[in-house]
């Protein structure tokens, strides 16, 4: 039983002092574009931690669109679509990573990495119009018309927003209270992104047998390195 009991004593008092020497951390990074909040449970010199970056994004826009058909000597039949939208976009940036500190002084420098995917939240809205030419002649005309098929664009949007990373970098804290501690930090966000948009359109006529159809698809994919500069506001507890 001595054996046990001393094994009993030594691990609790080991809980004891690594409960003693673990806080729970919180810290915020304002910034003019976006705005980054942590949480993390820091033990020693190694802080664990979650994250979450806001951006709002705002866009606006226009496309044409012009469909030819039925050529005759002098006149192409055609079918004009014009449209001007506008948008908006919320993204979510969470993150995961650690963060080790060099020191123990009041000032403590320190190293991080995290791994992060953009969420986008994504509306838009647009106002169209549309005209159909027959033989030279404007046969039918429609302004101010409310588009709300613009789920192809939305998703084009959210595929450019939906990026995942590497986020990597370093700085200082000044703990002029245990507890409460400002600092400077520099940061690098290594960006992985790809963006896919398919549109189909048929237009048949009236005897259901002949017509066109056409199809636009674009696949694009990117890499991207933003740096920053910031500063930081982090608790203790």
């Amino acid at each position: 039983m001595k054996p046990l009991k001393a094994t009993l004593i030594l691990i609790s008092l080991y809980t004891t002092v690594l409960i003693s020497q673990t806080q729970l951390a919180f810290g915020i990074k304002p910034g003019i574009q976006t705005n980054s909040a942590y949480l993390g449970i820091k033990q020693n010199a190694f802080l664990p931690f979650i994250g979450i970056d806001l951006l709002q994004v705002s866009t606006e826009g226009d496309y044409t669109y012009t469909s030819l058909h039925n050529h005759t000597s002098e006149f192409w039949d055609k079918t004009l679509e014009s449209i001007e939208f506008s948008g908006k976009a919320l993204l979510i940036v969470p993150q995961i990573g650690m963060k080790y500190f060099f020191s123990k002084k009041e000032i403590r420098s320190y190293t991080f990495g995290a791994l992060f995917i953009g969420l986008p939240v994504v509306d838009i809205s647009g106002q169209g119009t549309y005209e159909t030419w027959e033989n030279g002649q404007l046969i039918e005309y429609q302004s101010d018309v409310t588009i709300t098929d613009l789920d192809a664009l939305e998703e084009m949007v959210s595929d450019i927003l939906g990026f995942w990373g590497v986020h990597v970098g370093g700085g200082a804290e000044y703990f002029f209270h245990p507890n409460f501690s400002i600092g400077a930090e520099y940061g690098l966000k290594l960006i992985s992104d790809s963006a896919k948009m398919n549109r189909m359109s048929t237009d048949m006529d009236e005897d259901s047998v002949t017509g066109f159809q056409n199809t636009w698809t674009a696949d694009v994919s990117a890499s991207m390195k933003v740096s920053y500069v910031s500063m930081t506001i982090n608790f203790y507890f």
